[in-house]
């Protein structure tokens, strides 16, 4: 959100240190591998529960004033509270449960047009209407890369 005074905070990303070895980028880039594909299976095993409703999914409807963006009904969204789940990577201490959404949409176009679109920094205002400030961090291959968003707060959710 905003700071007391109306000001956004700024966003900080460092930038890398120096040029990296050609061995510690290979490391590095194994150890995103690595995460990605964690990632990608914990992901896979969320989105495609059976059922929406189930396992502590609720669906999420859309308030009034919003319903006519998706009057044709091409996209649903559940909320889940789960703990970190981040394995390896989690706090062990952490015992909070925070908001997870999933919402499954049909678009009108090709993966790859999906794909390239969606990979434009510049486009994500057009699909996230929330989106308070946004950057690409680190371009991890050239099929993925790590993004930093911030939204404004919304109910609960930040």
């Amino acid at each position: 959100g905003t700071s007391s005074s109306g000001e956004t905070p700024s966003v900080e990303v460092d930038p890398p240190k120096g040029p990296l070895s050609i061995m510690a980028r290979k490391k590095r880039q194994r150890e995103y591998d690595a995460i990605g594909a964690d990632v990608e299976r914990w992901a896979d095993e969320l989105l495609f529960e059976q059922d929406g409703e189930v396992d502590g999914w609720t669906e999420v409807q859309c308030n009034k004033v919003m319903r006519h963006m998706n009057s044709q009904g091409r996209t649903r969204a559940y909320l889940k509270w789960m703990k970190d789940s981040r394995g390896p990577h989690a706090d062990l201490k952490d015992e909070r449960e925070y908001p997870c959404l999933k919402a499954y949409a049909t678009i009108d176009a090709t993966l790859d047009e999906v794909c390239a679109y969606l990979a434009q920094e510049q486009k994500m205002t057009d699909y996230n209407d929330l989106i308070l400030r946004h950057v690409d961090v680190e371009e991890v291959s050239p099929h993925s890369k790590i993004c930093w968003g911030q939204t404004y707060q919304i109910l609960f959710i930040k």
